[in-house]
Formats: C-alpha cells, structure tokens, sequence
C-alpha cells in the first residue's frame, strides 16, 4: 500500500443486486489489519433481495495526519487540486485545521498519482483554523501549476475576533499569492471556498469565498464575494435577505448553467434552508430552491456538481441537509428536484456530498454522501456511500472503526489510477477517537 504507516484493510460490500440504502447500512469497514471487523446486522434480515457478497479492496492508498487530539483533524477539508506538479494527473489538497491546537492550522498538498506529499505543510502566521475549508482553483500565477484556495473563518488578529481570512498559496511551491479578510467581527469569511472559472473574462481563474454571518449588515445573513483570480480584486459580492441564515455555508460553480458564457455558482444557505443559484455575469439570482419544512432541515449544509444524474444530457447537482437526514438532486439550470435520498436519522447523514459522475459505466451519474455519526450515539465510527443515479440504489458502503468519524468529508480527486472513472477521497478526521485523522482514497470504478 502506497503511503500508509499502518497496513488498513478495507472491505466494500459489493452489490450483485441493487439494494435500498436503509438496507445497506451495515455496510463495510475501513478497519485496521490487526483488529477484527466488527460485528454488523447480517442484510439478508433487512430485505428479499440476495445477500451481496463481500471482496476486499484496498484503498489506492491512505494519507495520515500528525499529532493527536480531541479537535477533528487531518481530513477536515478535502479537495480536487488540479495537476500542481505537471505530472497529468490531479493531486489532492487536505486541511488540517486543528493541528496546532485551535491557534493555526495546516495545509498538505499531495502527488495525486502516489499520495507522496508535494510540498511541506503550509502554515501563516497570525491563522487560527487554516485548512477550514480548501479548493484548487486552477492556475491563478500563470506558472503552469493549479493553485491553492484556503480558508481561516475564525481568524481574529488582531482585532475584530471571528473576522475570518482566506489565502492563494501557489501549487508549485507553497507561496502566498493572495491575502484577504472579512469586514468586521464574526464575519466568519473563509468558512467556504471555491474556484469559480473566468468570472471576468480576463482569462486568469476567479475565486469565492463565503462569510456565513456578515455581521456589519443588519441582519447577518452571510455574504459571499468573489475575487479576481489576476489581482485579488473584489469582482462581486453576493447577498441575501434574512437574519442569520448563513448564506454562504457552502460554494460550488456549476458551470455555465443559462448560456452566457460565463460560470455559474450554486449557494448553500443552511439555517435559511435553500440553495441558490447566482448567475456569474451579473449576479442575478437565477432560482432558489429551499428544503423541506422539517425542525432541524438545513438545505445546503454542502453541496457538489452530481454529473448527469438522470441521463438526460443537463448537468445536475448533489445538495446535503444533515438536519432532515437527507439528500437532494436537482437540475442544474432550473432547481427542479429530480430525488430525495433519505437516510438513517441522528447520524448526519447528507454531511458531505460528492458526484462521481458515472462509475459504473451505466451512463448515469453517481454521488457520494457521508454520515460521520454513523451507526450513532458514542462510537461515531461513519460511514460513505456511493450512490447510483440509474438504481436509485446503493452501489458500494464504506464504514470506519471506532471514533474514526469517517465520512467527515469527501471529495472527488479526479481520476488518479488512470482507469477514466473519477476518484474518491473520504476524510475520517479522528482516527480512533483523537487520533490525527486520515484520507482514504479509493478508485471510483465500480
């Protein structure tokens, strides 16, 4: 195994028959060599349909964090780079945010193709959460190499506390390119990043970074502004109305969804409990769309371009509401709701979302989702699965051992073993109850 300290085995329960996702929960383990798997519900009690047979499979390789805690760790934030060391293949970005401590944070850049680190880890000074939340944004310096958007919501030096703060670090080599802050106190700029493709037509990649309070206006909805990726200019900054809906909580650009040429950018807004969709040329609000009536429902906790979910050639999107257990996929260009994903209750499931496009060759999308509680109450062990868009049933599960938090966060890494079929990556952030949190990744082909 590529990269990994420490032999991890992992089992995916492999369909034969399409099942239910409820039936499907007692799903497989990412679990040391040394220690037995644990004891799960036999599926054939959940269901009629033949029980699904059992192959190992061995991640492409294990990225482990530093130190230990009782903070969430290494694995916090995961993202798709881009090609940083001009080798053709995508490399892959981890926060950190807790490693030093609740007082810095860290960020590590590694080689998609080997999982062997890039660069060391980049840390600034003067950051209290680093690696909050991290995105590559294309090629923003002109040297050939992807770019790295990293966000520090709480920073608070000096004065005013919880501002927040985001940085441009070159791929190449680590250095700060770009430095922005919040406005004012709370703010919480830089809980969300995002690269947003050519905003202003200057050739050079644009970027986004969500404020989930905007705290100098008078209601603390959030904001979120975009960047000129040539010169850190401010292009836009997005609005809503409400108090304290923390619009912003999530970012992904969507592409051009309305014809103008121009990139697109859906928005998470999770305690008003819609999303948005904001054309790029001009800011408009191009639909919004918002979640069930439910006590805890928060459409928008995070979100993810889903491929072609349905099959009929528009692009569609993967939406997270922990609060409801569930998950939402919506056409890209108009928001109409094409599935509901329920999911078992209390574990946050819908806490991360990730589409893979089509990895089981059935020329429907497919999508990730994670439950970082799962299976609930104190052992939090978490859980992945991979979704069919064709079925409507689950494809392949993923489950850690005790602590592990698996499912924190996943993303898609590109196609890193060169089979066509994008990557999954899936951040477990405590390793066994505060250890430093490892990065799974796993080849996508089903």
């Amino acid at each position: 195994m590529k990269n990994s300290d420490t032999l991890v085995s992992v089992l995916v329960r492999r369909v034969r028959q399409a099942r239910p996702l409820h039936a499907s929960l007692c799903a497989v383990g990412v679990i040391a060599a040394t220690t037995a798997l644990a004891q799960h519900s036999d599926p054939a009690q959940h269901d009629n349909h033949e029980r699904p047979s059992l192959r190992p499979e061995q991640p492409i390789y294990v990225l482990h964090g530093e130190g230990s805690g009782n903070y969430p760790g290494f694995g916090y934030s995961i993202a798709n780079l881009g090609d940083a060391d001009g080798d053709g293949v995508p490399d892959i970005v981890v926060g950190e945010p807790y490693e030093l401590a609740f007082f810095g944070g860290k960020v590590k850049v590694y080689s998609g193709r080997t999982g062997a680190p890039l660069l060391p880890p980049i840390t600034q000074p003067g950051t209290q959460l680093l690696g909050f939340s991290v995105a590559g944004i294309s090629d923003v310096d002109g040297d050939g190499h992807a770019d790295i958007l990293v966000g520090d919501p709480m920073f608070s030096a000096p004065a005013p506390s919880y501002k927040g703060q985001a940085f441009v670090f070159s791929g190449s080599n680590g250095a700060l390119l770009f430095h922005v802050t919040g406005d004012t106190v709370a703010d919480e700029f830089g809980y969300s990043v995002a690269g947003v493709g050519d905003i202003d037509g200057d050739g050079v990649p644009d970027w986004a970074v969500g404020a989930t309070q905007d705290s100098d206006s008078s209601n603390g909805s959030g904001f979120v502004r975009l960047f000129s990726g040539a010169t850190s200019a401010v292009i836009r900054t997005y609005i809503t109305k409400g108090f304290h809906k923390r619009f912003g909580q999530s970012l992904v650009n969507v592409g051009d969804i309305n014809g103008d040429g121009v990139p697109d950018l859906l928005i998470g807004c999770s305690k008003g409990n819609f999303v948005q969709m904001r054309s790029g040329a001009t800011g408009a609000v191009l639909w919004q769309k918002s979640g069930p009536s439910l006590p805890f429902s928060g459409l928008g906790w995070c979100v993810a371009n889903a491929g072609d979910w349905d099959g009929d050639g528009v692009p569609d999107l993967v939406i997270g509401d922990p609060g409801a257990s569930m998950v939402q996929i919506r056409r890209a260009t108009d928001g109409a709701l094409l599935t509901e994903i329920d999911g078992p209750t209390n574990v946050f499931f819908g806490g991360a979302v990730a589409g893979l496009g089509d990895v089981d060759h059935d020329g429907y999308g497919d999508v990730a989702i994670g439950a970082k509680w799962m299976p609930g109450g104190a052992s939090a062990t978490g859980a992945a699965w991979i979704y069919s868009g064709h079925t409507h049933m689950t494809i392949a599960s993923y489950t850690g051992m005790y602590g592990d938090y698996l499912g924190f966060a996943l993303a898609a890494v590109g196609d890193l073993d060169g089979d066509g079929i994008l990557d999954l990556a899936i951040g477990a952030t405590q390793d066994n109850n505060g250890g430093p949190g490892f990065v799974a990744v796993f080849s996508g082909a089903r």
